[in-house]
């Protein structure tokens, strides 16, 4: 898609992940234009990953890592027969998430269970593990822009190896907000 690559503010999707890193790591009040400018983009509809087809098909790296995408509709059907908690406090966990498709699915839903006006950022945990450079900026912009407070994992997921980790937090435990991050670990 070539309006991501606008918004970014690149020529060729190769620069995306760097640029991405970029704007993520902006003060927060540069990076809210960039969440905006997304946000108005594609009409406020935060449901499914706007990065999905565009990231597939320009920089999934299927021969090295055999990486691939879920279809959006697995995640959607996923998302809607995990088990329910009872408790005030959940998490959730995506294992090989790339840029989050699966983890927004599950987060819509929670969303719509909960109902907008009771969901609070607070009451859910999203942990993901990634190992792709490349999707990974992607990945924590897709929490930020979200409001949701998780741990991003970036490193191998069989032999339990990171490279970094990522605590993201809704400060104001706002449904309407944007989240930070802070890089916990990094060798």
């Amino acid at each position: 898609m070539n309006i991501i690559n606008e918004i970014l503010c690149i020529s060729e999707s190769y620069k995306a992940p760097e640029r991405m890193w970029e704007i993520i790591k902006l003060e927060e009040n540069e990076r809210n234009i960039f969440f905006h400018q997304f946000l108005e983009t594609f009409n406020y509809d935060m449901s499914i990953d706007w990065f999905h087809s565009w990231f597939q098909e320009d920089h999934a790296d299927r021969s090295v890592k055999k990486q691939d995408f879920t279809p959006m509709s697995v995640g959607e059907i996923l998302a809607k027969i995990t088990a329910k908690s009872e408790n005030d406090f959940q998490k959730r966990y995506d294992v090989c998430s790339g840029t989050g498709g699966l983890t927004i699915a599950k987060w819509n839903n929670d969303l719509l269970e909960k109902g907008f006006m009771k969901y609070r950022p607070s009451q859910f945990l999203y942990v993901c593990e990634e190992l792709s450079e490349r999707s990974l900026p992607f990945l924590l912009f897709n929490f930020l822009i979200r409001g949701m407070n998780g741990i991003v994992y970036h490193g191998d997921v069989l032999e339990r190896s990171y490279k970094s980790i990522y605590l993201i937090v809704n400060e104001k435990d706002d449904a309407l907000g944007f989240s930070g991050f802070v890089e916990l670990k990094n060798n």
